[in-house]
């Protein structure tokens, strides 16, 4: 019994020799793996940096274009408003002298109201002239009539009004007050003449501060058309102050935008490498494990066999 003990033991240390000398090759194998999935890790790294580094130099193009952007946009938005500060004080420039136009035209229509007014008071004035002379005429038709009555009737004396006596008889004097009748209305006729006289001459000054008011009125109409003329020309020239950034602006944009292409293109390249690279390293590390599971199970196996073949309890050479 102790010989057959000896010679399972014997058998057992050989067939474990074997499945060293199968480990070693296995593991040799792992090594080799390892190795693999060390180069892989380190193309891996290799392929990554590759982009990233080409990425890091789009996105630094990217920084620079875009400051170059601000710039040319801040220097646009400098120029118009140059441009619109040097409008403004032109226009400025105008719209005083407009004022003082205005000034002028509400001062010229002050004048005329008082003008007007003055008018109005020599109408007044003819008017109630015009009025007295009426009342005049109708009293002396009432005398003239009485006289006729009183003349017929005795043939000496007249009746006659006036103011202070109010009605009484007089001697008669016809010719007399006839003539005096006719200087009076004579008088009165000059008086109204002159009046209407002044009149006609405050009416032409009016129409002479009418007609400066027309001309200052054309002067503000010229005005408004160089505020027009000096609108057009700084909306022509912020146009194309506007433009020639804008184009500029829009070139940049476009290499941006073919920028933002590339690095979504890389990114996109990025993950398919990591992708690709990881799918190998898992692969491997299969391979790998596949081997280890396999080196175990054949020990176990093999072992088991053969001391069962000889019929050795396996516990009793522990």
């Amino acid at each position: 019994k102790s010989a057959g003990k000896d010679a399972g033991k014997s058998y057992k240390e050989g067939l474990e020799e074997e499945l060293n000398n199968l480990n070693s090759v296995i593991s040799g194998i792992t090594g080799r793996i390892d190795d693999q999935i060390s180069t892989i890790r380190s193309q891996k790294e290799a392929a990554l940096e590759s982009i990233d580094a080409q990425i890091d130099a789009l996105n630094e193009q990217k920084s620079a274009l875009e400051a170059q952007k601000k710039a040319l946009e801040d220097a646009r938005d400098a120029a118009v408003e140059a441009l619109e500060e040097e409008r403004d004080a032109r226009i400025e420039v105008i719209e005083q002298q407009q004022k003082q136009l205005e000034l002028a035209i509400k001062s010229i229509d002050k004048q005329i109201k008082q003008k007007e007014k003055v008018i109005k008071s020599i109408n007044d004035e003819i008017k109630a002239m015009q009025d007295a002379n009426a009342e005049k005429r109708r009293q002396i038709d009432l005398q003239k009539a009485m006289y006729e009555l009183e003349r017929l009737q005795h043939q000496r004396t007249i009746l006659q009004y006036s103011e202070g006596m109010g009605m009484h008889y007089v001697t008669d004097s016809k010719n007399i007050r006839d003539q005096k009748d006719k200087v009076d209305d004579a008088k009165l006729e000059i008086e109204i003449a002159n009046k209407q006289k002044q009149i006609d001459l405050i009416e032409k000054e009016i129409d002479l501060l009418n007609e400066k008011k027309d001309a200052i009125n054309e002067q503000i109409d010229l005005l408004d058309e160089q505020i027009e003329k000096i609108n057009e020309y700084y909306d022509k020239e912020i146009e194309k102050v506007e433009k020639f950034y804008d184009e500029q602006i829009k070139a940049i944009d476009a290499q941006i935008e073919s920028i933002d292409k590339q690095i979504e293109a890389l990114q996109k390249q990025r993950e398919q490498t990591e992708k690709y690279y990881e799918s190998l390293i898992e692969n491997l590390e299969k391979s790998k494990s596949k081997y280890e599971e396999l080196t175990e199970l054949v020990g176990r196996a093999e072992l088991s066999a053969a001391l069962q073949k000889l019929g050795i309890d396996e516990e009793a050479l522990l």
